[in-house]
């Protein structure tokens, strides 16, 4: 082995090692956060600073969309999303999680509000990464559809729910509106307030009603969609390959 390529083989060895994730998180700095993290356990006194707090969340969704990446089947149609959104519950429910990590966990998403910070980012960045012309000509496209869509979707919900024996008021105000108003942080949480205020109840009682509702919601969404990506993948012709406007449309463009 020559001089040159004993001076090469570290770095392409770090490089390899910093490719492999888990969940979303490289190696090395998810090992490290590992370690910070039971240290910080260790104290038993957990801080609701804003970096304490990336960590052990960051740490936590990591290791669980690693688990449901690696699920046979579910891998593929959503797993690890599935996973992130019902382990975590399910093991503060049977005390795996200690309560000295769960109190300023809740306390932190009480307080900062963090994830309105993390649907406006993702909303935001979505947008300014997207054309400006393609923006307007896919809302012009897909407005009708949607809008269209919405009230087949009342319709259908209002009609399975009365089947079921439920209250028409109790389906569009507690079923259907929250499912279709944006999941958790866009929809049940700022519906509860709202409800509450109205109802002159508790609206920690309100969330507790619609908590149900969107998480088996977006648990069908997550399957169908995953589905729908196995079907795309299996068949790119269905897809737009990442074009949300068909090659025609660019070519009228340049020739403009």
């Amino acid at each position: 082995m020559t001089q040159h390529n004993i001076a090469a083989s570290p770095p392409q060895t770090l490089v390899k090692v910093f490719n492999y994730k888990v969940g979303f998180i490289p190696l090395p700095v998810y090992l490290l956060l590992l370690l910070l993290v039971a240290g910080i356990m260790s104290v038993k006194k957990i801080g609701t600073d804003l970096p304490t707090m990336i960590a052990i969340l960051g740490l936590g969704g990591a290791t669980c969309a690693e688990i449901g990446k690696r699920i046979p089947y579910l891998g593929k149609m959503g797993g690890s999303a599935i996973i992130a959104a019902f382990l975590p519950s399910y093991l503060v429910s049977i005390n795996v999680i200690p309560q000295t990590l769960v109190e300023p966990i809740t306390s932190f998403t009480k307080s900062s509000n963090f994830i309105y910070l993390f649907v406006s980012s993702v909303v935001v960045g979505s947008i300014f990464t997207m054309d400006r012309n393609l923006i307007l000509k896919g809302f012009a496209k897909i407005f009708l559809p949607l809008f269209i869509g919405s009230i087949l979707a009342f319709i259908i919900g209002g009609l399975v729910g009365l089947a079921c024996g439920l209250d028409l008021k109790q389906i569009v105000f507690f079923i259907s509106t929250p499912v279709m108003g944006g999941g958790l942080g866009e929809g049940a949480i700022p519906l509860s307030v709202g409800y509450s205020e109205i109802m002159g109840i508790d609206s920690g009682k309100v969330l507790a009603q619609l908590l149900p509702v969107i998480l088996v919601a977006n648990l069908f969404a997550i399957i169908i969609c995953g589905f729908l990506n196995m079907i795309g993948r299996r068949y790119p012709h269905l897809t737009g390959n990442g074009q949300l406007q068909v090659i025609i449309y660019w070519q009228e463009i340049n020739k403009r």
